[in-house]
């Protein structure tokens, strides 16, 4: 076994070993925190550094907010965050590549909040939120931000019947994967099982990151007039 793969499988497993030494916390509060920093972390082994990490809310120009969302991956380049302590602030919406869920036993409720934010991150919701530039592809558009779960587990006997029984899940390349049962990605025909767990983990995020840079490059380069243009109502205040 190569080196690599050897450190890899040694932090997967450190993952899933907090994970069940957390699960005697009483306060799920913290019980969640400490398992988004497990998947945190995992994630930062593969982010070049003008990528950042954190937590919190979504603003867009207009002032619109996602839900408060458990893991994001950022553009330190495109827009810094307005408001960050620790890892938790509010993050502009034409910087952020990726959103990420994460649940310790994947349920109904998890699985809807999921659908949700699917949606209030959608360009095809006209209420959804907003980029306050036009991107860099043809027409002015660019790539909205990749939104994926990460599950611990799953109380959810028929999870791939229900992902593609959902609007939101179903017609997006966005993941749903629990560790231990397998991976929904609507690209691939069938819900994708793996005998080698870490495997499955090095599959999805490994999907995660792969297209980032593409994603960023999609975007307008780093222009914050539109954003202070806003204070004292001199830019537009509705779209």
């Amino acid at each position: 076994m190569a080196l690599f793969e050897k450190l890899f499988r040694a932090k997967i497993q450190e993952l899933r070993t907090m994970f069940l030494a957390t699960g005697g916390l009483d306060h799920n509060g913290e019980k969640g925190s400490f398992r988004e920093t497990f998947v945190k972390e995992l994630i930062q082994l593969f982010l070049p550094i003008q990528f950042g990490v954190g937590s919190g809310v979504i603003i867009d120009l207009w002032g619109r907010q996602s839900p408060q969302v458990d893991l994001l991956i950022y553009d330190r380049r495109t827009m810094p965050p307005i408001l960050e302590t620790d890892g938790r602030g509010i993050y502009p919406f034409d910087s952020v590549l990726r959103v990420l869920e994460v649940k310790s036993s994947l349920d109904d409720r998890g699985l809807k909040q999921f659908s949700e934010l699917l949606w209030r991150l959608s360009p095809k919701n006209p209420h959804g939120l907003k980029m306050s530039q036009v991107g860099n592809l043809e027409n002015g558009k660019m790539f909205y931000p990749l939104c994926c779960l990460f599950g611990f587990g799953s109380k959810l006997k028929t999870l791939p019947e229900r992902c593609r029984a959902d609007k939101n899940i179903s017609i997006s390349s966005n993941m749903v994967f629990v560790d231990g049962v397998g991976l929904f990605n609507p690209s691939f025909p069938a819900f994708m099982t793996f005998e080698d767990y870490d495997f499955g983990v090095s599959m999805f995020i490994g999907w995660l990151l792969e297209t980032i840079v593409e994603t960023a490059n999609s975007r307008a380069e780093y222009n914050p007039q539109p954003w202070l243009l806003t204070i004292g109502n001199l830019g537009e205040t509705s779209r």
